[in-house]
């Protein structure tokens, strides 16, 4: 296998598909909260996440996607509650 470190070819696409993936889960959040009544401040309340952290995002993804995963999962509850 080509050692794709020392070019940085490897990590740029690797880096890229991880960027794509955490703003189309990121969109997809709001999109689904916003369906469920909520809009990206309640989302944020709802999941303990402070309301500048998703625009920081949005110029730099993190190096974690745990809280995006507590992100969804406040626009599940949602959803779940809307459909009652």
């Amino acid at each position: 296998m080509p050692d794709y470190s020392s070019t940085g070819a490897y990590m740029t696409t690797k880096s890229a598909t991880f960027t794509g993936e955490f703003h189309s889960r990121l969109d997809s959040i709001i999109e689904r909260g916003k369906a469920a009544g909520l809009n990206l401040s309640d989302i944020c309340k709802k999941a303990g996440v402070a309301r500048a952290t998703p625009d920081r995002w949005k110029a730099k993804a993190p190096k974690t996607i745990q809280v995006v995963d507590q992100l969804e999962a406040a626009v599940a509850k949602a959803e779940r509650e809307a459909s009652k």
